[in-house]
């Protein structure tokens, strides 16, 4: 039997939107000074540090999967990295991609591994998936850590002083970016929402005038 091209076109439009309704994208930079390297009271090697955590005594199961990784050194060089060390619900690694789900055994979820240190520029795209329950937001935070005793956080303008990047994983997600603050400055982070593209509004578009024809003929 022969397949209705445009069924199976409305078909991937439906897919297509019923996935996008459940995540977000977004882009995130964090910038850093090659001057901040040469402060007093940073510990080397830095250690990027994702945690995913839980709003609520009731996981409410986002993803936050992190992707497209770029490095940049201030001598151009290939950044190293060191052992990775994962917590909770977490997969894969920074030559890839890494995955983060909150679910009723692991609340809270963190990625964290140390990188060369003339690392200047760090980005990446986060998928997040929306919070089911605006009750109890899990949220998702980006820091760096210094390598003394305790990996303690760089100290960054948010309001809990310690990340640089964070996502509220409400209905509608919330994403702020921060700075680092004395006595360590020099780190800035940006953190900017994906537009859908505009061929695949196009191509919606086209899948609702052939659908109208495809009406106005029967």
């Amino acid at each position: 039997m022969m397949k209705n091209p445009l069924l199976i076109s409305l078909a991937a439009l439906w897919a297509f939107s019923a996935t996008a309704s459940r995540a977000d994208q977004f882009q995130a930079t964090i910038n850093i000074d090659p001057a901040f390297y040469s402060l007093g009271g940073v510990t080397l090697p830095l250690q990027l540090d994702f945690q995913l955590n839980s709003g609520g005594s009731a996981p409410i199961s986002n993803t936050v999967t992190l992707s497209d990784f770029s490095f940049v050194t201030d001598n151009a060089q290939a950044v190293s990295f060191g052992v990775a060390n994962p917590s909770g619900n977490v997969s894969g690694d920074l030559t890839g991609s890494v995955s983060l789900t909150d679910d009723s055994n692991n609340n809270f979820n963190e990625f964290f591994q140390s990188l060369s240190s003339n690392v200047t520029q760090i980005s990446f795209d986060i998928n997040a998936t929306d919070n089911v329950n605006p009750a109890a937001n899990d949220t998702f935070a980006v820091a760096l850590l210094d390598s003394s005793s305790g990996f303690p956080q760089i100290p960054a303008t948010d309001p809990l002083g310690v990340s640089l990047i964070t996502l509220d994983l409400s209905d509608q997600i919330n994403a702020n970016a921060y700075a680092s603050v004395s006595p360590l400055p020099g780190v800035t982070a940006a953190v900017a929402a994906v537009p859908i593209p505009a061929s695949v509004w196009l191509f919606a578009s086209a899948v609702a005038a052939g659908a109208s024809r495809l009406r106005r003929a029967s």
